[in-house]
């Protein structure tokens, strides 16, 4: 997976590994985080989107425990965290339980329990420390538990010496979904692990979360991605994101009337979106114009990327963020501000809220020449209205997730 030397973050979780556990890892992971260019909020109605893996990742690193099946001892190495558990004593689903859990080895113990459940189909038969490190920014939309339950699970397979067939990437990120779905009451679509899995260093992944398909779209190397942090935390399970779920399951069941085949928002003709909308209540409404215009927008800027039209593709984001505050809601004055302050700069191609929104960050492409500069003036719009100074990260599109035996 690597040639000598190692990268830091790699050889930082090994030796943090081996000095907490007292032992050399026999597996190494990397699970790099995503970007979503187009297709906000549409892959749980199997929608089009249009992500990216990053070049910023989480390394995993592991050993097998003999004699302690089913036992998971974990280090989080940059939080200096450490804890463990055992599957027989696993919280069940989060809809099977009285009071959701806040605990931040829940990350942990969804992919150990769909691991067993769902990959290996067996009682646990070894136990496993893991460390965890990297540099992936938590919080501001590149999906850094997606890539968490990525490298989990992979570093279970790499240790498992009585697994079956090869599991599929496919399958490994349907694995992933259902970890956050399950067990963080995250109620997420495929994208996020799909594009951690399937990334690749010269493209961006042109996704179809009804097919479980994709294609490679090229992208410009010499455009540089920034991502601009509001500083307004937010936990997906406790924020509006299920809500908005609901409402789209909502809308097409009452759509269903019109079109009974109709399985999800995305089947709604676009000539027909007017009649749709006025079948339902606000805010269904909106949330059905959204679905389909983002789908529209996703497929045009996809096209004028692979074309490298770069005005239409920056216009497609510009609308996607538009739509998702004003039709989907879930913007806040910050992003929009900070979404403004890019669009206006010249050097920037396009900017939309990365992620699910409500709060975290903005995402601006931008010339790569010119990324300082935009980062700057940005910057400067949110001091003076905010009166505090945002964090910046520039990253680029890099490659999907990797897993080794080192021993």
């Amino acid at each position: 997976m690597h040639s000598s030397p190692l990268p830091a973050d790699a050889a930082r979780v090994l030796a943090r590994h081996r000095e907490h556990f007292g032992r050399g890892a026999e597996a190494l992971c990397r699970a790099p985080g995503r970007v979503n260019l187009l297709g906000g909020h549409i892959d749980y109605s199997e929608g089009l989107v249009l992500p990216g893996a990053i070049d910023r990742a989480l390394w995993g690193c592991a050993h097998r425990l003999e004699g302690a099946a089913g036992r998971v001892e974990v280090l989080a190495a940059d939080l200096e965290r450490h804890g463990s558990f055992a599957l027989d004593d696993l919280a069940p689903p989060v809809p099977q339980r009285p009071v959701q859990r806040a605990d931040w080895l829940d990350y942990f113990r969804g992919p150990a329990t769909i691991y067993w459940r769902c990959a290996a189909r067996r009682a646990a038969d070894f136990g496993v420390a893991i460390t965890v490190a990297g540099d992936l920014p938590i919080g501001i939309g590149v999906s850094s538990s997606a890539a968490l339950s990525v490298a989990q699970l992979l570093l279970l397979d790499a240790l498992d010496i009585a697994a079956n067939e090869p599991t599929s990437r496919l399958e490994w990120a349907r694995f992933a979904q259902r970890s956050e779905n399950e067990y963080l009451g995250v109620q997420c679509g495929l994208m996020d692990p799909y594009a951690c899995l399937h990334g690749s260093e010269g493209g961006v992944v042109l996704l179809d979360c009804r097919s479980e398909t994709h294609h490679e779209v090229p992208f410009p190397s010499d455009l540089a991605l920034l991502l601009v942090d509001t500083g307004v935390r937010r936990r997906l399970a406790g924020s509006g994101f299920n809500s908005r779920r609901d409402e789209c399951v909502a809308a097409a069941q009452a759509l269903r009337t019109l079109w009974p085949e109709l399985r999800t928002l995305r089947d709604v003709p676009a000539e027909e979106l007017e009649r749709a909308m006025a079948c339902v209540d606000p805010p269904l409404g909106q949330r059905i114009r959204h679905v389909v215009s983002e789908c529209e927008r996703v497929r045009r800027g996809a096209r004028a990327l692979a074309e490298g039209d770069l005005e239409t593709f920056g216009a497609a984001m510009r609308a996607s963020h538009a739509s998702s505050r004003d039709d989907y809601e879930v913007s806040i004055p910050e992003l929009d501000l900070l979404a403004d302050a890019a669009n206006e700069h010249p050097g920037c191609v396009g900017a939309r809220v990365s992620g699910a929104g409500f709060g975290g960050a903005i995402l601006a492409v931008v010339h790569a020449a010119q990324a300082d500069r935009v980062g700057r003036c940005v910057a400067r719009r949110f001091e003076q209205h905010f009166a505090r100074t945002p964090r910046i990260e520039q990253v680029r599109i890099g490659p999907g997730a990797s897993c080794q035996r080192l021993v």
